[in-house]
């Protein structure tokens, strides 16, 4: 019953705002997330990300770094560097894409 509920719910949003109002925030993260992966896949061989998923930079001079991460090194005790506490804050700034 909860099935035919939520697809009910899905088919009234169509209705009322239309496709594109009503899929437009998941097809637009899934665009954001696809971008991001490409990225990481061209960085390799194009030199536009190189670093891995914890910590990365972009064309050699925007540092990003996983937010999760930075705040597990500081549970730690220990201090991150400069360029983590800055790809941090960008990655935050950010991050609602």
């Amino acid at each position: 019953m909860a099935k035919n509920l939520a697809k009910d719910a899905g088919k009234d949003a169509i209705r009322e705002l239309g496709w594109w109002r009503s899929h437009r925030f998941l097809i637009l993260r899934r665009l954001c997330q696809l971008t991001i992966v490409g990225l990481f896949m061209m960085g390799p061989t194009w030199g536009i990300l190189q670093g891995n998923l914890s910590s990365s930079m972009l064309l050699g001079t925007v540092p990003l770094s996983d937010p999760l991460l930075v705040l597990q090194t500081l549970a730690t005790g220990h201090w991150p560097e400069v360029n983590a506490l800055i790809g941090v804050t960008i990655v935050v700034v950010f991050m609602p894409c």
